[in-house]
């Protein structure tokens, strides 16, 4: 009987060590894989910052570029007026509210000048609301 218990112990011995040559060559391969995708997920993260910084600086440049805009407007710099401009990459977009629909008017038409003046492919939005 112990002879067999002997036995089966040499067996699976013998098996451990095949199977821990095996595992050890599957973890260097799979280190070797796992590093290859890391720095090829590295290089596409940093485009896609590059991509996002160059996005967000054009937000801010139209962001800016739409609010100079519209100070320099005497109609929508009256009191009561009260325009606020957010740029994404997608869209600009025109929040507040203005005294009335000739300014509302007014506001959408510069920021549509001032987005065609920078060949700027993103959607204006303009969801100032009429105080009266």
């Amino acid at each position: 009987m112990k002879h067999t218990q002997f036995l089966a112990l040499a067996i699976l011995a013998a098996f451990a060590m095949i199977g821990c040559d095996k595992t050890a060559e599957g973890i260097q391969r799979d280190a070797a894989e796992n590093s290859q995708k890391a720095a090829s997920a590295a290089s596409k993260t940093s485009e896609d910052m590059k991509a996002g910084a160059s996005n967000a600086e054009a937000a801010v440049i139209l962001t800016t570029a739409v609010k100079a805009a519209l100070v320099a407007n005497p109609l929508l710099n009256e009191n009561g007026n009260l325009i606020d401009v957010d740029s994404t990459s997608e869209s600009v977009t025109l929040n507040g509210h203005v005294k009335s629909q000739t300014a509302k008017d007014e506001a959408d038409k510069i920021a549509k000048k001032v987005l065609a003046d920078k060949n700027a492919t993103q959607a204006l939005v303009n969801k100032l609301i009429i105080d009266r």
